[in-house]
């Protein structure tokens, strides 16, 4: 849908605000809101914004509005790589409370599930890239009719794990998991040139460019935020070697202690 249609910020809006109920909100915020238009626009978007501000919700409302958008003539699929099972395990949870057509690719899945996911079922597939990459099932699940016609992008959740973990901090060494370090492979699979979303909260500059590269992001829309919060406090306090650390840190527990 995005990469065929010109997609028109009236409707965008409007598409919106008919799936926000089902998230239990009125709206998004409005880098939210400008970094799924972009994606749904069929545009590269790179959101580097703090925990705890709504970045899971994007991707998560992608397929739903591309939907309505499309009147549902096709129920829209996403995929979202996921560094961890109990990331996915969470949020499939959650958005099977709410009614949304989620599930995760696993070893140990049910039979089924991963029948189900193959056949479209899902409007919100989660997997890692050792899942989504070295398997053959699922390179060719891809490539098939369903997710050539319905799938609108892909997007990398916890970004920095392409820097972290998809090279080797040492030459000569094995990263440890390579299969990030290939995830642009996911763009050669797909017939038609699909949106890609990478979301982090702890990217340095070094950081991004590793992400632009890896995930070939071309010419993306940024979507930013301070990464410190207000309400936290950094302090650095050097101690001397062979004090016991309750001597330095006594005040702090009992101040915890009274507030506690």
């Amino acid at each position: 849908m995005a990469a065929k249609d010109v997609l028109e910020r009236e409707a965008f809006n409007k598409a919106l605000k008919d799936i926000c109920p089902l998230f239990n909100i009125v709206c998004l915020y409005k880098k939210q809101q400008d970094a799924l238009f972009n994606f749904l626009c069929g545009r590269d978007t790179f959101v580097n914004l703090p925990t705890g501000c709504g970045k899971s919700i994007i991707f998560q409302m992608a397929p739903l509005v591309a939907s309505r958008l499309s009147n549902f003539s096709d129920e829209s699929i996403i995929i979202v790589i996921s560094p961890l099972v109990a990331l996915m395990k969470d949020q499939v949870s959650y958005l099977s409370k709410i009614n949304v057509p989620a599930a995760f690719v696993i070893a140990d899945q049910d039979k089924n599930v991963l029948k189900d996911i193959e056949n479209g079922k899902y409007s919100i597939v989660y997997g890692s890239p050792e899942s989504m990459l070295s398997i053959d099932r699922w390179r060719k699940m891809l490539s098939s009719d369903v997710y050539q016609s319905r799938l609108i992008g892909i997007a990398v959740d916890e970004a920095h794990c392409v820097s972290n973990w998809g090279f080797s901090g040492n030459k000569g060494e094995t990263a440890f998991r390579k299969w990030y370090a290939c995830l642009q492979e996911l763009r050669s699979l797909l017939t038609e040139k699909l949106p890609v979303m990478a979301l982090t909260a702890t990217a340095s500059k070094k950081t991004k460019v590793y992400i632009h590269q890896v995930l070939s992001l071309s010419n993306p829309f940024n979507v930013n935020d301070k990464l410190l919060q207000d309400n936290i406090t950094y302090s650095v306090q050097p101690i001397e070697k062979g004090k016991n650390l309750l001597n330095y840190f006594e005040w702090l527990i009992n101040d915890v202690k009274k507030k506690a």
